[in-house]
């Protein structure tokens, strides 16, 4: 089990449940895992696989004190018709021209940056 600890250096930690009621932590930090799980996957095996699948994957390797059916609820409310767009994050190639501020402007369009930058702990 992945336990999470408070980015302002509190030595209480919390399992991802009771961080996530809690939401804040004690010394008013925010909760971040301890140690970064190893995925149990290879990333070949996320080829051809919806946004959704993805999200359900490494989401779950990091909330493991949640059942599979209480993650794909959480996926399927987070990931659903509220985006303009029926790909979530779609992938657009790079090359000339393309800078990061297009790039960015397209994730904070799409609204999928929070999910990138819980990935990015």
């Amino acid at each position: 089990m992945i336990n999470y600890v408070s980015t302002r250096g509190s030595i209480n930690t919390k399992t991802a449940a009771q961080a996530v009621i809690q939401g804040i932590s004690e010394d008013r930090g925010l909760y971040v895992p301890a140690q970064l799980p190893v995925l149990p996957f290879s990333l070949e095996e996320l080829t051809g696989k919806t946004y959704q699948e993805i999200a359900l994957k490494v989401i779950s390797a990091f909330f493991t004190d949640y059942t599979e059916e209480e993650m794909q609820a959480c996926v399927n409310g987070a990931y659903d018709s509220k985006f303009e767009e029926k790909e979530i994050a779609p992938l657009v190639k790079g090359g000339t021209g393309t800078s990061w501020n297009y790039i960015m402007e397209r994730l904070l369009l799409l609204r999928t940056w929070p999910f990138l930058f819980f990935l990015t702990f």
